[in-house]
């Protein structure tokens, strides 16, 4: 999942956040390269504008299949802050 912040604050809080389990497995949260898009070497950050999405943004990992998109962004906003976007595998929605 990709989950983009109002700030990069609430980005970097989330990193903390590795390894605590949201929908039975515990998740990994890292830093994105990119900002709520899949991973392709020709999306990367351009501007500065780009690059300041992307210090918003957390890839997260490890997400159980079964979980709703609202458990995930309810997890995150109540630990971090509000989510601007989320993209979820599987699940388009933002």
């Amino acid at each position: 999942a990709f989950v983009a912040f109002d700030s990069a604050a609430a980005a970097a809080a989330a990193l903390v956040l590795s390894g605590t389990p949201v929908g039975g497995h515990p998740v990994r949260v890292m830093p994105s390269k990119t900002s709520v898009i899949p991973v392709n070497p020709q999306l990367l950050p351009q501007t500065d504008e780009e690059l300041e999405r992307c210090a918003r943004t957390v890839y997260v990992a490890n997400v159980d299949h079964g979980v709703r998109e609202e458990e995930v962004r309810g997890f995150f906003t109540a630990a971090c802050g509000a989510v601007s976007r989320m993209l979820l595998q599987g699940n388009a929605r933002n």
